[in-house]
């Protein structure tokens, strides 16, 4: 199951409030979740949601896992010289084992949502501000999640135990970056972090 957060919506309180208590768990607040030190957290490059977690809302990711990372780490055990990551959509459709009608849906999904959200594809994000969020907006956000899991099983199985430290180290490295105030967007972000 996946719930999609509203946090334009819910603004901080998407951060601080509880689920409704209804047994002797207590339920953690997403502010909680996202900082508690033992829950991994699974991210396609933790930069700019850290960034924008942190500088809006004072939340700072713990115990991120990179698929982003991990992917150019397993790729690099073939192919030494690999010095770029590669994007989501790569890393989704080369490890999320789709299958021929998930990967259909998922490119179709991408590829509309590319040209509605993002200016540099024709897109406005202002397409992602209207409320109600759209089925094309719901869809897409669920869809950047769905597959995460299978891809951080199938990644994590694939590295040795010295390329899961690099890609934890590298992990944080990438979550507190976007704190320094020499953090910036652009192409340089793709460049893969050395190998261990």
């Amino acid at each position: 199951m996946i719930y999609v957060i509203d946090v334009q919506e819910l603004g901080s309180a998407a951060f601080s409030n509880t689920p409704e208590q209804t047994s002797d768990y207590k339920w953690p607040s997403l502010k909680q979740l996202l900082e508690d030190k033992t829950t991994v957290k699974i991210f396609c490059d933790p930069r700019s949601d850290n960034d924008a977690l942190y500088h809006h809302y004072g939340v700072h990711l713990e115990n991120v896992f990179c698929v982003q990372l991990a992917e150019v780490g397993d790729r690099r055990q073939t192919h030494p010289r690999s010095r770029f990551v590669r994007g989501g959509k790569k890393i989704t459709l080369g490890y999320g084992d789709l299958s021929i009608q998930e990967s259909t849906e998922f490119t179709q999904i991408d590829e509309r949502a590319n040209k509605l959200f993002f200016p540099d594809k024709g897109g406005s994000y202002d397409n992602l501000t209207r409320r109600p969020l759209s089925d094309l907006a719901l869809k897409y956000s669920a869809m950047g999640v769905v597959y995460l899991l299978r891809i951080y099983e199938k990644v994590e199985r694939r590295l040795p135990r010295s390329g899961k430290v690099w890609v934890k180290e590298e992990s944080k490295k990438r979550v507190d970056e976007c704190l320094l105030s020499s953090y910036r967007q652009g192409r340089h972000r793709a460049i893969a972090p050395a190998h261990w």
